[in-house]
This record gives structure tokens, sequence and C-alpha cells, in this order.
């Protein structure tokens, strides 16, 4: 069985989406699936559709559904695309694997979250309204 990353589910209704995600980041480096997984999925179909089956698909739609649910608290605009923005902090995420130039480690993890939800938030939640 594959390791959770990104689980939202425990996340408190009222706990900062900027928080939330920025302590989902750094743990996900322990626990991302191996790259060697990902490299081999890129060449056999029937790989690639079992990772996306048992663990990205289900781990987007968590996200997802989070991100929702933070729009309609008031934390996100709600115009906000939210499949691209899991696209948009997962994407840098998986580089940093695959390409490992720079490290997943917390202080990316922060300023990856401020960087991104900060253009998503709300001029509410920015305290700018």
């Amino acid at each position: 069985m594959m390791p959770a990353v990104w689980t939202t589910t425990s996340t408190p209704p009222k706990c900062s989406v900027a928080v939330s995600k920025r302590e989902d980041i750094a743990v996900s480096s322990a626990t991302s699936p191996p790259t060697e997984l990902i490299g081999a999925a890129q060449s056999d179909p029937d790989l690639a559709a079992a990772v996306s089956e048992r663990y990205t698909r289900p781990r987007r739609t968590l996200a997802v559904d989070y991100f929702r649910k933070a729009s309609e608290r008031g934390q996100l605009r709600a115009d906000v695309d939210h499949q691209l923005l899991v696209d948009q902090l997962w994407g840098v995420c998986y580089n940093r694997l695959l390409v490992p130039d720079a490290p997943l480690d917390e202080e990316f993890a922060v300023a990856l979250v401020t960087n991104t939800l900060y253009g998503a938030a709300s001029a509410d939640y920015r305290g700018e309204a």
C-alpha cells in the first residue's frame, strides 16, 4: 500500500489554509511514491493507470475538495480553479522530487504555499477588504 500524501481530511474547518498546506508539503517528501515508480509509469500504461487509480487521483480529489471548502469559507477567491491550484502546488513538488536540483524541505514548503496561496486568497482573508 502506498503511503498517504497531502491528506486533508483531518484539518479543522477554521484552520488556516496556508498553514495546513505548508504542513502537508513538509511531510510529502518523506511519504511520496518512489521516483522510480513515477518514472516507470511513464512508459508502462498499466502501471500508470494503477498509480493514478490508487495514488494520485484519490489524493487529487481530497485536495480539490479541501480547496473548494476553503473557498466556501471565504479563505480563497470564489473564482479560483481548484484543479489548477492543486497542479501549481503538486507540480513544483514533483519537479523537486524528480529533478533533485533543490531541496523539498520545510523552508521550500513555506515559500511555495505563501507564494501560491497568497494570490489565490480572498481579499478578506489577506486582510485587504
